[in-house]
């Protein structure tokens, strides 16, 4: 970016990973703080559940706009449940088709998954250029369709660059946020106090569904009542709170962190 801007740029945010996004957001916040920034992603964490999502949680603590888009997601392996977001598609492509004209981006930074897919091609429509950062060694499915229409090429790692068949494509690194670099006075975990190791168990920024699961099952064995470790794992919002408790009671509240 040119250090002297005009004041009247608007950057519109999206992608389904957050936490990169936050990063660029601090950066953007830092540098240009006339911009005016908003932020294009799914409201609620889950389909037919109430619970809102983590991106929506922490862009509004921002003081960021959040516009809610309805996208359908996109799966390598096909499907019922491909053909249900097949029918979603549509009314993603419509929301972004208003949001452009309503906004007047002036660039839109996408940073992947499903959601940043109808934004960035309804971009590309209007002229609009498309910056999109790929946080992971192997870029997925929507991505890899954005890039072909993307102004800027954004990757975490050299590697990922083979993938994509571009010459405008730049090795940033992964944005980290400035949060991360604050540690806190004091440990909200309290462990008992013994000389067993500290297992810490994560699944992304909003938790994983098939690594709690597989956690689930292992913490509930039975005949398992004492551990070599303490367990500390970090699970989404959306959480079973039957299941919860039930692995609260066999390894203790103090090994449990909610994230």
């Amino acid at each position: 970016m040119r250090e002297h801007t005009p004041k009247d740029v608007t950057v519109m945010l999206t992608g389904g990973h957050v936490t990169p996004a936050i990063a660029t957001i601090e950066e953007i916040q830092s540098r240009y703080p006339s911009w005016r920034l908003v932020f294009v992603g799914r409201k609620h964490a889950f389909e037919g559940v109430s619970v809102v999502s983590e991106e929506y949680t922490l862009i509004t603590s921002m003081g960021i706009r959040f516009l809610p888009i309805i996208a359908g997601r996109l799966k390598r392996e096909g499907g019922i449940g491909q053909m249900f977001a097949l029918f979603k598609t549509p009314i993603g492509y419509i929301q972004a088709f208003f949001y452009m004209i309503r906004e007047r981006p002036s660039v839109v930074v996408s940073f992947g998954g499903y959601v940043g897919l109808p934004v960035s091609l309804v971009a590309w429509a209007f002229g609009i250029p498309v910056v999109i950062h790929e946080q992971t060694t192997r870029p997925g499915v929507a991505n890899r369709m954005i890039a072909r229409i993307a102004k800027e090429i954004c990757v975490s790692f050299p590697d990922t660059s083979l993938y994509f068949r571009s010459s405008r494509i730049h090795v940033t690194g992964l944005p980290i946020r400035r949060g991360i670099l604050k540690f806190p006075q004091k440990s909200p975990i309290q462990l008992p106090k013994d000389d067993r190791p500290i297992l810490l168990i994560v699944g992304g920024s909003t938790g994983s569904v098939s690594i709690n699961s597989i956690v689930y099952k292992a913490l509930l064995k039975p005949g398992h009542t004492k551990w070599l470790a303490h367990f500390l794992l970090m699970f989404g919002v959306f959480i079973f709170p039957k299941r919860i408790s039930r692995v609260i009671s066999i390894v203790g509240p103090s090994t449990m962190q909610r994230s």
